[in-house]
């Protein structure tokens, strides 16, 4: 799963990614966010708040294994981070380094 957080650095690397719960959330309101990543222990609350946002736009959710703790290192913040999403421009990227 190492793969998923190396594509998810180079999204935000190319400043393609939206970054934080409130954040990927006005995303998906907005249309913008395609697809949806949640750290392997987000809070209950907080991922319900997504998923069902997410069910409601029609955007797909992924949960990784990794916890907040590695997802914020990949996109290279200090606190711990529930949720990132990512545009049409990184979609296939980020769903083909789901798949392997």
């Amino acid at each position: 799963m190492a793969r998923i957080l190396q594509s998810i650095g180079l999204c935000r690397r190319a400043g393609k990614l939206f970054i934080g719960t409130e954040t990927v959330l006005d995303a998906v309101r907005s249309g913008k966010a395609k697809i949806v990543i949640l750290a392997g222990d987000t809070a209950e609350g907080t991922e319900k708040k997504i998923t069902a946002l997410c069910a409601h736009r029609g955007v797909p959710v992924r949960k990784i294994p990794e916890g907040r703790e590695a997802l914020s290192r990949a996109v290279g913040k200090t606190a711990p981070l529930a949720a990132v999403a990512a545009g049409e421009d990184f979609l296939q990227l980020i769903t083909l380094s789901l798949e392997k």
